[in-house]
């Protein structure tokens, strides 16, 4: 028998073959183009590092942003300080939502900023909410059982 009568067709398990969960390949795995390209690189990466930062040394623009992409990437966000009050009840979330508006208003922060400030003061108002209803279920169920 050769080799080219032997051509019998791979089995694949087809319950499982491409369900939630399974895209049909190994985790991590790369595909053709990335393999033959880190072939090609190999154990130069070193040098190719170097001699890209070399290059923006000598006032090359294109390596110089190359570098500076990969040293330090755009940040997505910056720190933010603005007065809020004290979040110890409902009232304080709505001066605290206030505090925000005239801060955006203002100019000091912007509305993207504002609005993930609002979000961080909702989710505190959740907590708290939460927190008080669970303090409430509490007391219910200690008169309950002194009841």
């Amino acid at each position: 028998m050769t080799d080219t009568e032997n051509t019998t067709p791979k089995r694949t398990n087809h319950a499982t073959r491409f369900q939630p969960g399974n895209a049909g390949k190994p985790k991590g795995a790369r595909n053709r183009s990335v393999r033959a390209l880190e072939a090609l690189v190999g154990n130069s990466a070193e040098k190719v590092a170097e001699a890209v930062i070399r290059a923006a040394e000598n006032g090359d623009t294109a390596a110089a942003r190359l570098v500076l992409e990969r040293v330090l990437p755009a940040r997505k966000d910056r720190p933010i300080a603005i007065d809020l009050p004290p979040i110890a009840g409902p009232e304080a979330l709505a001066a605290a939502g206030n505090a925000v508006l005239s801060a955006m208003s203002s100019g000091e922060i912007s509305p993207a900023e504002a609005d993930a400030i609002m979000a961080l003061i909702e989710r505190q108002g959740r907590i708290a909410e939460t927190t008080d209803l669970a303090e409430r279920v509490a007391r219910l169920e200690k008169e309950a059982d002194n009841g």
